[in-house]
């Protein structure tokens, strides 16, 4: 997602390089995002995302880049949460069996030793 992202905010510094227009914004986020720059993030967007975008309709005066990279971050957390989690409960449970797998070993050890 990092990735569109910053091809949208480039594609906006396109805009305000070619800008003849001396009040044009000097920041890419608060370009107006035009609908060639909508439809190359689109298509350059992960393939996670291809069912979101879709929903985020370009209109004509609509979002500033900046408020398009704000609703995508948001949907990315909301996406990506639940995953993080599951993946951190699965590391914690995996630390625990090979800690407890570890303990065996060494009293398996002790005992042998000892005979």
């Amino acid at each position: 997602m990092e990735q569109g992202i910053r091809c949208l905010r480039e594609l906006a510094v396109l805009e305000i390089i070619f800008s003849e227009d001396e009040r044009f914004p000097k920041s890419p986020d608060d370009v107006q995002c035009t609908s060639q720059m909508w439809l190359r993030f689109a298509r350059l967007g992960p393939e996670t995302y291809s069912r979101y975008l879709p929903t985020l309709q370009w209109r004509e005066g609509g979002d500033y880049v900046g408020v398009l990279v704000n609703k995508l971050r948001i949907y990315e957390d909301t996406v990506t949460a639940p995953f993080r989690t599951h993946v951190s409960s699965m590391e914690t449970r995996l630390a625990e069996q090979v800690w407890s797998l570890i303990e065996e070993g060494h009293q398996k050890l002790k005992k042998e030793l000892k005979e």
